[in-house]
């Protein structure tokens, strides 16, 4: 079952807080956002599974850190929002609710490391490890949990890297003349080799590499609003 996020800004006036979001009546009070009365289009909410993991431990993928814990719904929240969020949570459409300044998102250490990890067709491994994917942060493609696999395809074998790799080191062969040809046989070799077999593979990235989107879209709106300690996002998962 997929997660998704709602994602709302308020800046600090005073010592009230107001929506920095533009709420319009809602046109399908009958359709998904039933009974809610306004509706606000969030300036972010994709469906980001390490970003969820980083603000708030939710949907984790690695072992990331958190900014910090859930802290529920703010008390203090603009009348628009507070009325909204509050119909959403309390009617089930909404869960794990929390708030960050931005002063807390601009202070966390995202240039910290986070290990990620996960189970790879074995015929992928060779050219993701030797066309520097790896190094590069890019994650192999189908990437599963032990569990999936073990439950969609019980008769393939769980293998060692070393193992995938020893099976598809380039042989020398003097009829290859070309390297076309050459990786055309070994694509082939290697497919065929492995075909039924799955292999745990890790890597290593940057909290800031998993977050481009984020900070594009997230926090360059927030930094529109003032000072970072007087701007929040107050947000959900449903």
């Amino acid at each position: 079952m997929s997660t998704d996020i709602e994602f709302y800004v308020e800046r600090r006036e005073g010592d009230e807080w107001v929506s920095c979001d533009t709420w319009d009546r809602n046109p399908d009070p009958d359709g998904f956002l039933t009974g809610e009365d306004f509706i606000a289009a969030p300036c972010w909410n994709d469906r980001d599974y390490d970003m969820f993991s980083i603000l708030a431990d939710v949907r984790s993928t690695g072992d990331y850190t958190s900014i910090a814990p859930l802290r529920g719904l703010p008390d203090d929240m603009s009348i628009m929002l507070s009325t909204y969020a509050h119909e959403r949570v309390s009617g089930g459409y909404g869960r794990s609710p929390s708030w960050l300044t931005l002063a807390e998102i601009l202070a966390f250490d995202w240039d910290q490391h986070v290990k990620l990890e996960g189970y790879a067709h074995a015929s992928h491994l060779h050219e993701w490890v030797r066309a520097g994917r790896r190094e590069a942060g890019i994650p192999p493609p189908d990437l599963f949990e032990l569990a999936e696999v073990k439950e969609r395809w019980p008769d393939h074998s769980l293998i060692s890297e070393n193992e995938v790799l020893l099976r598809t080191e380039p042989i020398d062969n003097p009829y290859e003349t070309t390297d076309v040809s050459r990786e055309i046989r070994l694509k082939g070799e290697v497919a065929s080799a492995l075909e039924n077999c799955f292999v745990y593979v890790s890597w290593s990235v940057t909290y800031r590499s998993r977050a481009e989107n984020f900070f594009r879209y997230a926090v360059s709106e927030m930094k529109r609003h003032g000072d970072p300690k007087d701007v929040r996002c107050v947000f959900w998962f449903d």
